[in-house]
């Protein structure tokens, strides 16, 4: 069995604002993931020549312009559940941050350098000076550049604003279990009770009774029978009720002595006999 593996790191939970970056980034991801399906959509509803493909046409087209923003929509949704699962407990690391930096940027530079040429080019200027669906469909081209980029600054924000949050957390241990480990750990013991057979030096349990109704290996039936077997467990012992009790003992009594000469005086002395003081 593999051994366990210690690690100390970094661990911190996220805010309200990175919650809140995380739904916008994600939110926008996918809305330049939905640019070609929804823009073609609301084309044909405004313009009367219908189109069949907005921005690119077939499933290989579209996963090649669209690939930055499916990279970045999944990045997203990784931090808005690493965001809302991490209100009360310390589960984000400085390696997921640093991650929330790195594949964003990675995931920019296409659609960057795409918007600089489209834009620098001319193209952008000869779609506006079109008509009207010409126009649409500059700006969707536009969006499709736009948009994730726009998710993946707020990407690289989140991942900057918890590398620093992380930075000034105290390391923790961290444990890694082995999957086997994980599996007999959450395996429910047996101890032979379910199977007909007991542990070492313990009598044989028959199938269909738990433990606690097994005595002197019977089974018992009902609560007189567990009564009769083992009485001290359902009565308590009581004293007998002819049982003699012993005699308190008692303090002698006191002897009476005369306060102005100390002579020791009757019971039912008035004056004393020595000095004639009254008593």
């Amino acid at each position: 069995m593999a051994d366990n593996t210690k690690v100390y790191k970094k661990l911190t939970n996220a805010s309200g604002f990175i919650r809140l970056m995380s739904l916008i980034a994600f939110i926008l991801s996918a809305l330049g993931i939905a640019i070609e399906p929804l823009g073609k959509l609301i084309y044909n509803m405004i313009f009367k020549n219908d189109t069949n493909s907005l921005v690119v046409s077939g499933a290989v087209a579209f996963f090649n312009a669209f690939q930055h923003s499916i990279i970045i929509c999944t990045v997203s949704l990784m931090l808005v559940i690493a965001a809302f699962s991490s209100k009360r407990k310390k589960n984000i690391g400085q390696g997921f941050s640093a991650a929330l930096v790195l594949v964003p940027l990675a995931a920019s530079v296409y659609p960057t350098i795409s918007m600089i040429k489209f834009l620098s080019e001319g193209a952008f200027k000869s779609y506006m000076n079109g008509a009207d669906n010409i126009k649409f469909r500059g700006i969707s081209i536009l969006l499709v550049y736009l948009v994730p980029l726009c998710a993946a600054l707020i990407l690289m924000l989140c991942g900057v604003v918890l590398s620093i949050k992380a930075m000034g957390e105290k390391a923790v241990e961290v444990v890694y279990v082995p999957k086997k480990q994980k599996q007999q750990l959450s395996a429910p013991l047996n101890n032979g009770f379910n199977n007909g057979f007991a542990p070492m030096n313990a009598p044989v349990q028959p199938q269909g009774f738990e433990r606690s109704q097994v005595i002197d290996d019977k089974p018992l039936e009902s609560l007189a029978d567990r009564q009769t077997f083992a009485p001290e467990i359902t009565q308590e012992k009581k004293p007998f009720a002819d049982e003699p009790k012993a005699p308190e003992p008692q303090e002698p009594p006191k002897e009476r002595v005369c306060v102005q000469c100390g002579a020791s005086l009757s019971d039912n002395a008035k004056f004393c006999k020595k000095c004639g003081h009254p008593v």
